[in-house]
């Protein structure tokens, strides 16, 4: 895709439906929008976008103590059209970074942190978009001060590669 993609954000700023619209540099002219759930950040990889952000109201399902989830969606650039959405963390989508071996790192600030004795996840959330799945890594927080992405990325790899949650643990980071 060699055109600009616009996000308009969540649901809940002005009011407006989330979305990725493609602007046309050439001949300044605006096409349509695809309607997403949320979309506060995103990132390209080949032909995807992937794109998230928390809508207002998202329940998380099962499995969970969690009481609001964001969203994941993937963009088909060529097609302009979307997956269904893939529960993540909520919070405010600000950091996403992709793995050599495909791995989606979707990282949030002011997420809700979940410490139970049958649960702990805080506000990072691992796409796997070579085999389909999430894992919600054991840690909490993912704040501005914190280290860089990167960083945590490196960290939240070695800690899920030890994780029983993780199948299969990834191979490298």
């Amino acid at each position: 895709m060699t055109q600009p993609l616009h996000f308009r954000l969540r649901p809940r700023v002005r009011g407006t439906t989330a979305g990725i619209t493609v602007l046309n540099m050439l001949s300044n002219t605006v096409g349509a929008t695809l309607p997403l759930p949320a979309a506060t950040y995103g990132i390209v990889s080949g032909s995807s976008l992937y794109v998230a952000g928390t809508p207002p109201g998202t329940l998380c399902g099962a499995g969970t103590a969690a009481t609001s989830c964001g969203t994941l969606s993937i963009v088909d650039v060529g097609a302009m059209t979307a997956s269904a959405p893939i529960i993540v963390t909520d919070g405010y989508h600000n950091r996403m970074d992709m793995s050599s071996n495909g791995q989606l790192f979707v990282g949030a600030t002011t997420c809700t942190n979940v410490i139970s004795s049958t649960e702990t996840r805080g506000c990072l959330a691992i796409y796997n978009t070579t085999t389909p799945g999430v894992v919600f890594p054991p840690d909490n927080g993912m704040s501005p001060a914190s280290p860089t992405f990167q960083a945590a990325r490196s960290s939240m790899c070695a800690k899920a590669g030890t994780s029983a949650s993780m199948t299969p643990p990834p191979t490298s980071c």
